[in-house]
Order: C-alpha cells, then sequence, then structure tokens
C-alpha cells in the first residue's frame, strides 16, 4: 500500500495550492508565475508594465506585517531580480495568506502602470 503524507507535509501541501489560488484570482494580472513543484516557496515576476521593484514591493510589504524576499536578494547582477519576489508558504497558516496576498495586490495596483 501507498503511504500516506504525513499530517505536516499534508497541511504544507494545503497552503501550497491555497495560496497558488490565492495568487491566480487575486494578482493574476500583475504577477506570472510557476507551480513550485515542491519546496516552500512561489517565485513571482512583477509584470513589466507595473513600475514597482521588489525591493520597493520589499519595504511596502513590510510596512504592512507581509514579508517577501525581493528578487534582488538572488541575483549576481541585482538588476536582473528587479521583477522577481519569493513569496513563501510553509510557516504561514492559510487564514494569513489571503490577507497577505491582498496587500501586495493593494501596492502593486497602486503603483504606475507604465
Amino acid at each position: 500500500s501507498t503511504p500516506k503524507p504525513s499530517s505536516a507535509a499534508s497541511d504544507v501541501y494545503k497552503r501550497q495550492t491555497y495560496m497558488e489560488e490565492c495568487i491566480k484570482d487575486i494578482l493574476g494580472n500583475k504577477v506570472s508565475f510557476n507551480s513550485p513543484g515542491g519546496g516552500f516557496n512561489f517565485y513571482i515576476k512583477i509584470n513589466s508594465d507595473i513600475s514597482v521593484t521588489s525591493d520597493k514591493l520589499f519595504y511596502k510589504c513590510k510596512r504592512e506585517k507581509v514579508l517577501i524576499s525581493p528578487g534582488v536578494l538572488f541575483y549576481r547582477d541585482r538588476d536582473d531580480g528587479l521583477k522577481y519576489f519569493r513569496l513563501g508558504y510553509s510557516q504561514t497558516e492559510e487564514s494569513r495568506i489571503k490577507r497577505g496576498i491582498e496587500i501586495i495586490d493593494k501596492i502593486l495596483s497602486a503603483a504606475e502602470i507604465k
């Protein structure tokens, strides 16, 4: 018989699935991403017509108590990461996932469209 995933693994998968749905439903026209397929983070690209960079998004999110990792941290040439950010879900309760994504949406929506 196939072993069942542990409760913790099941919880993480549920959070991943829920976060993916929230990203698609709430941020869908502002970002692009691939499903993580493993790991504990979504790597998200801000659409080029939105004038906010990942480091500015980081500081604005932090003020709202939403933590993201700006893409500039992951590239040798920081400019390559200006439109990317990492969003983790393994330690975030479902109830806080949607609220965090709504805050990111509010910040991206307020950014000037090019």
